[in-house]
């Protein structure tokens, strides 16, 4: 079972906590709508309004507390819930793993998000404070929900950080892309998935990358023997998949694997690396790593998030007693994914 994508609203940043009403969704149909009860009709509405029953009375009217609760949990109440039950399957597994978090971890989740997430533009941290403010001012989430949220990814942070596996090719990829490294190429480009397999499997069995491209490119580089100008992260006019196959390369002569730009398919081979004249990789490289460390461990909170919830909903951890949300939980999992964000 795939996860719903809905479940996508249970990750990082607390503005995401909530989603629009749900106004085209069905009426849950174990739920009847709740009746006015007129306070004359019965002796028990004065004697329980304390108690929560009574959600006001109208000109001696009583209105039923649940006629409310039925209202805000069909309109807002499935993401919410979703939240409540990310954060406690969160809980439950930094208690299977020993994971403790205290008030400063939560206080430096909540900087990093700032810092990195929100407001990556502002670099002064009273500013970034004061920008917050009026984020909050403007009611996208409630100081609760933001506390929940910072209180979870702390916790995700700590269980995330030991997958987090940062590789020299993986520093010198980022070099290239920050500091604008160029990769010099041959490229073979082919119309269909099994062309470019059938390519790869004569380059596997010794054949020339150069007379490939003569014989098996269908680009206009075929005229160079398959050579493309220097790409950077910066080269117009190249589609990103290239731009990342040819920047994450660093050995002369390495193959790219099969790389699917729009409905071509190509494959690039490493001829030259031109580094940048003012920067040197080990000047930079503590600070790369740094970088990459933060940006993977984002990555990975995110997927430690989904594994718990993928594997909750697999093994039918979840379940739903309020009816309106069971409902609406179920609408949703039948209309399936929707498109990719």
């Amino acid at each position: 079972m795939s996860m719903d994508r809905n479940w996508g609203l249970a990750v990082l940043i607390a503005g995401m906590l909530t989603t629009a009403v749900w106004a085209q969704a069905k009426p849950a149909k174990n739920s009847a709508p709740a009746k006015n009860v007129p306070v004359n009709q019965t002796a028990a509405v004065s004697a329980t309004a304390e108690a929560g029953d009574v959600m006001a009375v109208v000109d001696g009217v009583a209105l039923p507390m649940s006629a409310l609760n039925d209202i805000l949990v069909f309109s807002y109440g499935l993401p919410m819930a979703r939240e409540l039950i990310a954060t406690e399957l969160v809980r439950q597994e930094a208690v299977r793993r020993n994971v403790v978090v205290g008030l400063e971890d939560v206080q430096a989740e909540h900087e990093l998000t700032l810092r990195l997430l929100l407001f990556p533009m502002i670099p002064d941290a009273r500013q970034r404070d004061q920008a917050f403010a009026m984020y909050m001012e403007e009611g996208r989430v409630t100081q609760k929900q933001w506390d929940l949220t910072m209180e979870r990814n702390a916790v995700l942070r700590k269980l995330a950080q030991g997958r987090v596996k940062i590789t020299e090719e993986d520093l010198q990829h980022a070099f290239g892309m920050k500091f604008n490294r160029q990769a010099v190429v041959r490229h073979i480009q082919t119309a269909s998935l099994a062309d470019a397999e059938a390519v790869m499997k004569d380059l596997a069995a010794g054949a020339e990358f150069e007379k490939l491209v003569q014989t098996r490119s269908l680009s206009p580089s075929r005229q160079r023997e398959g050579l493309l100008d220097p790409i950077s992260a910066q080269s117009p006019g190249v589609p990103p998949a290239l731009k990342e196959a040819a920047l994450a390369m660093t050995k002369i002569g390495q193959l790219s694997n099969i790389i699917q730009a729009g409905t071509t398919y190509h494959i690039l081979k490493l001829e030259k690396i031109i580094e940048p004249e003012k920067v040197k990789f080990e000047d930079v490289k503590e600070g790369l790593r740094k970088m990459l460390f933060e940006e993977m461990v984002q990555q990975q909170q995110m997927d430690v998030l989904r594994d718990l919830i993928q594997q909750a909903e697999e093994q039918k951890k979840i379940r739903y007693v309020n009816p309106i949300l069971a409902d609406l939980d179920r609408q949703a999992k039948s209309a399936g994914p929707g498109p990719a964000e």
